[in-house]
């Protein structure tokens, strides 16, 4: 069966609405679906119409919901370099949503957190930040905990690529 809807569907009064609900009450999201999120759970049409409607910002404003981006506030500059802060967020993270092992960029992105996303990349990756943090780490399907290596911390090397030996 298709989920296609008939022609002029979203220029409808409340149809845009009565879509957004039903997506946030069925996938129990507090705020706004992301664009990221509609197109992995195959709502490209909801994405579109909203975006049609002025963006996310503009229709979650209009509806009185906080987006994915006002519930995770942009942190300020140096926030994730500072000690404590990347531990603190997926300690959070992991605590809110139940995990036993270090969240998966899927989960992370479906949550609207690209921070911790990209906070994690620059850290030096998931495993080694699950290592550092001594979080399991699941590989091939199976939780693991990874060793933790000594991490170059002193001076980067000139090509800037963070190294464990």
């Amino acid at each position: 069966m298709s989920n296609r809807k008939p022609g002029g569907y979203w220029q409808r009064t409340g149809s845009l609405e009565r879509e957004i609900h039903a997506c946030m009450q069925q996938y129990h999201l507090p705020h706004l679906p992301s664009w990221p999120f509609l197109l992995k759970h195959g709502r490209g049409d909801l994405a579109a119409a909203i975006l049609h409607e002025g963006g996310f910002h503009a229709v979650a404003e209009h509806m009185h919901l906080p987006s994915a981006s006002m519930v995770h506030a942009r942190k300020p500059n140096g926030y994730w370099q500072e000690e404590g802060n990347l531990e603190r967020e997926i300690r959070a993270f992991m605590a809110a949503h139940a995990l036993a092992t270090f969240p998966s960029v899927s989960i992370l992105r479906t949550q609207g957190r690209e921070d911790l996303c990209k906070a994690i990349t620059q850290q030096g990756g998931w495993k080694c930040v699950a290592a550092t943090l001594s979080i399991p780490y699941v590989v091939k399907g199976k939780p693991v905990i990874v060793p933790v290596r000594r991490v170059y911390h002193e001076q980067p090397p000139s090509d800037g690529v963070l190294r464990t030996y």
